[in-house]
């Protein structure tokens, strides 16, 4: 049976629904498989948790749904999340312009920093590791070598405690819908932490590729949003050290996976990137680790 069948099955299961007319695949995202329902006179967005330690997202989308900053949530079970359907793109879908995009980011950040909610604690070493352990890519020695010594880097420059805020920790422009009327809703909560402001700034700096030029008016508009934050370049760098690294170790993850031809070369692509920003990075910040064995392409 295929994840598709096997997804239909259950959704035909869940209580919330008496008839379900339709359901569709999303292909915008690049994490969960997510689908549009047809029921009950409704359109409806349904995205299944793999992971059963992603407890907070059904919580954070319920908190998060009340401000008006996501979709409101419909139902949710152990592998089921479903929310109202919201008619529109993307911000990676959109043709409007980048400043704009930023804008809708920047203002969903800041607003999303303000909450408090019960996140866990973000520790870079923790998720590194995790996504090491969880992978089927088989990396070469000097390549383990070097992922130990930008783990024991962040760690020694990324342990202050103070001064952390509610994170979305994947700041992608995917992960952002434009409505028909142009208001800007976030979701996938899955990465959701607490974190110093300047990881959600640096990861969507990191996973939409944006130069240095747009990086100093992002850091701008969020400063003008948040007077009373100080934004510390020195932490913005070491973040943006380890979100290219769990960007390119998750990409190289999927793109070990058995799956079609195309899709894996989407994932190796992603991954490439993100290693050669990385690589990048680590020669313009003058970090003392050699990043001559970082892995090109897997």
């Amino acid at each position: 049976m295929s994840v598709f069948a096997e997804h239909l099955s259950s959704l035909k299961q869940l209580p919330c629904f008496k008839y379900i007319e339709q359901v569709e695949s999303i292909n915008t995202g690049l994490s969960q498989a997510s689908y549009k329902i047809s029921a009950d006179g409704q359109l409806f967005y349904a995205k299944y948790i793999e992971h059963h330690d992603c407890n907070d997202e059904p919580t954070t989308s319920k908190i998060t749904a009340l401000q008006q900053l996501s979709p409101a949530v419909f139902h949710h079970q152990k592998h089921w999340l479903i929310t109202m359907y919201i008619e529109g793109k993307t911000l990676f879908e959109s043709f409007i312009p980048l400043t704009e995009k930023l804008d809708h980011a920047i203002t969903l950040m800041s607003q999303y920093h303000q909450l408090n909610l019960p996140h866990k604690e973000l520790v870079p070493s923790e998720v590194i590791d995790l996504l090491l352990e969880t992978s089927e890519v088989i990396y070469t020695p000097s390549q383990l070598t070097v992922f130990q010594q930008l783990k024991h880097y962040l760690q020694k420059n990324l342990s202050v405690k103070a001064d952390k805020v509610c994170c979305h920790g994947d700041m992608n422009f995917s992960n952002i819908l434009l409505d028909n009327t142009q208001k800007s809703w976030l979701i996938d909560f899955e990465c959701c932490c607490m974190a110093h402001a300047e990881f959600d700034i640096a990861m969507c700096i990191a996973i939409n590729n944006l130069d240095s030029h747009t990086t100093t008016s992002m850091l701008q508009n969020y400063q003008q949003l948040n007077p009373e934050s100080s934004i510390c370049r020195q932490r913005l760098n070491n973040y943006l050290v380890f979100s290219h690294v769990i960007n390119a170790l998750w990409f190289d993850k999927k793109a070990s996976k058995k799956q079609g031809k195309a899709q894996v070369e989407l994932y190796k692509a992603l991954a490439h990137k993100q290693w050669l920003s990385l690589q990048h990075r680590i020669k313009e910040f003058e970090l003392p680790i050699d990043s001559s064995s970082l892995p090109a392409a897997i």
